[in-house]
Order: structure tokens, then C-alpha cells, then sequence
């Protein structure tokens, strides 16, 4: 009732309204920007860290990116040739391998004690024991039998974290944004093509989700 009486009781087509946003889209997608300083005025918000997250959405793709059979013809000799190419640079290729490192070689052949199971096995038993004897030292050195300070501090920064980390917030800022969205206002593709355009779109549609919650904060129902 509230859009009736700022439009005087009008019923624009839905193709007008479509209109108005391609002709517009860019000032509305700065809004954006204007509406989240409302609402981080208004308390709902706060500006303290940056979280980043990923969600897929459909895309409206061309048709005309599609390969057609015409195309597909029109592109065969490019692609034969290409082909062709690639083989007498492999042909090139071997021969100037087989002069360097001999016909029965190929030049990255393991070395011996990765072939052999007893070498092999010599040599990670010495690597074992390399290993050992370095974090032996290193804990004598620093009187604990824990990689040296670094790993206490990351430790200990980990265990004042717990649930509150930042990175465990990610499951209460912006992943559920995802989902409201997606689900409840029920945006899954994106109607415009190009970057620039996709983006726009993006905009406005976390605008429009930034408004419904300035309104709900407000006590107002749609």
C-alpha cells in the first residue's frame, strides 16, 4: 500500500521497471555504499574486519559464445594446422633428446637410489634420522620439546582465539548473507552480462538486502 500511494495507485509494467534499471543501474549501484553507512549508523553494522567468501551463481551467458556447427567447420583446418604443428615440434623434440641423452633414454629418468628399494629405503632412514637430530638440538636449545618460539606463540595465539576467532566468525557474517540471499529473496542468476553490468547488479542486490534489514531493525514489515 505504501508503493500505491507514492505512485498515485500506477502499475508499471514489469518491462518499465527493467527499463529503469538498465538506464540507471549504475547510480543505483552506488547506493550501496550509501545504505551500508545507514545502517552502520543506525547500530547494525560495525567496520571492524573484512571478510572474504565465495558462492556460485548462475550467469546469463551468451548464445552466440556457443560453438555452432558452422563455426565448427570454419574452425577445423585452424585447428588440423594447429595440431599438425604440435606434432613436428614433437618430432623435432625427440630427436634433439635422443642425440643429448641417447635413443633408450628419455633424460628424466629417477635416480638410482629412488629405483632401487634398498637404497631408497637407506635414504629415508637417513633423512629420518637428519630430522631427529635437528629437533633434538633445536629443543635443547630453547629448553622445550616444542619447533622453537614461533610455534608456542602460534599456539598460544590459537588457543585465545577458540570460537571466537575471526575465522570462525565467518559462519555469522558474511556466509549467512549468502544464504538469505539466495534463499529467501531468491536471487540465483544474474539477468545482466559484462563484468561492469554483473557487478552493478551485485550491488543493488546486496543494496535491496541492506534495506530489508534497516526495515526490519525499524519494525516495518513488507
Amino acid at each position: 500500500m505504501d508503493f500505491r500511494a507514492i505512485t498515485a495507485h500506477q502499475t508499471p509494467d514489469f518491462r518499465t521497471i527493467a527499463e529503469f534499471r538498465r538506464r540507471h543501474l549504475k547510480a543505483l549501484g552506488a547506493l550501496f555504499g550509501q545504505v551500508l553507512a545507514l545502517c552502520q549508523e543506525a547500530g547494525l553494522v560495525k567496520l571492524g574486519h573484512v571478510a572474504l567468501d565465495g558462492t556460485k551463481l548462475h550467469a546469463n551467458a551468451s548464445k552466440h559464445k556457443a560453438m555452432s556447427y558452422g563455426r565448427m567447420k570454419k574452425a577445423a583446418p585452424e585447428r588440423a594446422a594447429e595440431v599438425a604443428k604440435w606434432f613436428a615440434e614433437a618430432e623435432t623434440t625427440g630427436e634433439a633428446e635422443d642425440a643429448e641423452y641417447g635413443a633408450d633414454r628419455r633424460g628424466d629418468e629417477l635416480p638410482e637410489w629412488v629405483v632401487d628399494k634398498v637404497k631408497r629405503l637407506a635414504k629415508m632412514r637417513e633423512a629420518m634420522a637428519a630430522l631427529e637430530a635437528e629437533a633434538a638440538a633445536q629443543a635443547s636449545a630453547t629448553g622445550s620439546r616444542t619447533g622453537g618460539p614461533q610455534t608456542r606463540a602460534m599456539a598460544q595465539r590459537l588457543k585465545r582465539g577458540g570460537h571466537r576467532s575471526r575465522y570462525r566468525l565467518r559462519k555469522q557474517t558474511v556466509e549467512p548473507v549468502f544464504g538469505q540471499i539466495k534463499a529467501a529473496r531468491g536471487f540465483r542468476q544474474f539477468l545482466l552480462r559484462g563484468l561492469e553490468q554483473v557487478r552493478q547488479e551485485w550491488n543493488l542486490v546486496c543494496m535491496a538486502h541492506n534495506l530489508l534489514k534497516l526495515a526490519g531493525a525499524c519494525g516495518v514489515t513488507r
